[in-house]
Parts: structure tokens; sequence; C-alpha cells
């Protein structure tokens, strides 16, 4: 590891881990990226220049993070994650869909009022 690249990772807090080798289960959300990425990007869209590769895998990643909604983490995004906004947009939907659920009684109680009148 150069000093460079561990001044960076001092700089933004982050811890470098290493995995085993050909052990994929010691870091399979990267593998589970990787096999994403490739899957979605790298083989559907043709590639001309290594500019516009990093253009669309720019472009990839951000979606994936900022507005794709994942499963694993709730159905919020990793950002949502990333930035502790999860558990309020958890409490927002589980609010919504608790005055959802009334308005749907409220209504069938009025629908069957109709009919019996």
């Amino acid at each position: 590891m150069t000093k460079e690249f561990k001044q960076i990772l001092k700089e933004f807090s982050i811890h470098n881990v290493r995995t085993s080798v050909n052990h994929p289960q010691s870091n399979g959300k990267l593998e589970r990226f990787h096999g994403t990425i490739k899957t979605e990007l790298i083989r559907e869209i043709p590639m001309y220049s290594l500019e516009q590769i990093r253009e669309e895998v720019g472009k990839w990643i951000e979606e994936y993070n900022s507005l794709r909604l994942h499963s694993a983490i709730g159905y919020v995004t990793p950002m949502d994650v990333f930035y502790g906004r999860k558990e309020k947009i958890l409490a927002e939907r589980k609010e919504k869909l608790l005055e959802a659920k009334l308005k749907r009684k409220q209504y069938s109680v009025k629908a069957n009022i109709r009919l019996v009148a």
C-alpha cells in the first residue's frame, strides 16, 4: 500500500480490510456489485473509448447509489443509509401506509352505508 493511498484512507476515515484470495464470501457485497455492473452495464453497451467507459460507469454508479432502491437495505438507496436517512424514510412510509389503510377502511364503510340505504 502506497503512502498516498494510506493518506487518502486516513483523510476520509476509511479502514482498509483485506480479504482472502479466491474467497468471495469474505467480500460478498463487492462481488455482488461487480456482478451487477457487469450484467447491467458492461456487457450491454458497446464501449468505444476509455473516456466513454469512465463516463458510463460513473453515471451507473451514481444511479446505483443515489436513485436505486435496494431490497437488502429496506428499499432505500445506499446514500440514504450512508447519510442516516433510512429510519426516517421507513417511518414516513409506515405512516403513509397506515393513512392509506385508514382511508380504505373509511371508504368501505361509506360504500356499505350507501348500499344499505
